[in-house]
């Protein structure tokens, strides 16, 4: 990891240590604002660095506060270039953003860096509950533009506790959610495991860019142009032929089966989504934290008991 992408990840870090501890020291509300400011602006100059021309050197082109290259005369009359260690501003990189067809939402920014200037003058406006609430609208920013521009997995950059925090946004829980359920159908139709009822094709694409339930998202065959959507049953058979080989093994071998059946709809399509830590089932979209250790249904384990409720009732039933 070079320079400029460490300090970033370890400004955010920071940032959302102290906005953990805010609950306790409100103080601490102060010091995430200016880190999280700075992760952020460190993570766009990354970008920059990241497409500078590399033959300009160090400190790259694009990261410096002016694009001109200025040289210096040497003792032997030869010219060698002046580098400058001042980097660009936010006003600037907003504007070099804009040229390199860079999107980012600076109506967030602008918001955040209002209240990190306050601060720095000494003079926060904001209530504190405020001032929170725009951390949490930031942590999207920073996940959008890793995943999207740095191109890198957000959860192995920031580390596990920082992607955990910003999976309790709604915002990057639901984006997490969709690219990974637009994932396993590019998986299924690539396999051949779901194609179009109409042609048989596996050309078929979602019509919606938001997907939270497979059910009901309705398709579009690029062959023959019909549209609709898929069963429950489709996707009960497309998730058994994906886990296969884990199912054969399950049964010959008694490893665990990958496939739960849903306790909330019953169908036999929940499995297990690592970067969400947590059960999902393809069919009606419910989330489980937890498998009941008695039964093997899924289930949302507040309590950390580990068996699901109905079996917890049916055990008190025996005492």
């Amino acid at each position: 990891m070079n320079s400029i992408l460490e300090n970033a990840v370890i400004s955010i870090q920071l940032g959302v240590e102290d906005y953990l501890r805010a609950e306790q020291d409100h103080r601490r509300v102060v010091s995430a604002i200016r880190n999280l400011y700075a992760g952020v602006l460190l993570l766009f100059k990354e970008e920059l660095a990241r497409r500078s021309p590399k033959k300009y050197g160090d400190p790259p082109i694009l990261v410096r506060e002016k694009l001109e290259i200025k040289f210096r005369l040497n003792s032997d009359g030869s010219l060698k270039e002046k580098k400058t260690t001042k980097t660009v501003s936010f006003e600037e990189i907003k504007k070099r953003f804009k040229t390199l067809g860079i999107k980012i939402d600076w109506s967030r920014l602008r918001t955040f860096q209002d209240i990190r200037n306050n601060i720095e003058h000494y003079k926060l406006q904001q209530p504190i509950e405020d001032v929170k609430k725009a951390i949490w609208t930031i942590l999207p920013v920073i996940r959008d533009f890793i995943t999207d521009y740095l191109h890198e997995d957000p959860e192995k950059l920031l580390g596990a506790e920082v992607w955990q925090t910003l999976l309790k946004t709604e915002e990057v829980y639901q984006k997490e959610l969709n690219a990974w359920l637009r994932k396993i159908i590019k998986i299924a139709t690539e396999e051949g495991y779901l194609k179009c009822p109409f042609c048989q094709s596996v050309t078929i694409k979602p019509d919606s860019d938001i997907i939270t339930v497979l059910t009901d998202i309705e398709f579009t065959c690029s062959r023959c142009s019909e549209k609709f959507k898929i069963s429950e049953y489709t996707i009960e058979e497309m998730v058994s032929n994906f886990y296969s080989v884990q199912i054969y093994e399950s049964i010959k071998y008694g490893c665990e089966n990958p496939i739960k059946i849903c306790s909330e709809c019953g169908c036999n399509a929940v499995i297990y989504n690592k970067k969400l830590g947590e059960y999902t089932c393809l069919v009606c979209g419910s989330s489980f934290n937890s498998i009941c250790e008695r039964c093997q249904l899924p289930y949302s384990d507040e309590e950390n008991i580990g068996i699901c409720p109905d079996c917890y009732r049916e055990l008190l039933e025996f005492l």
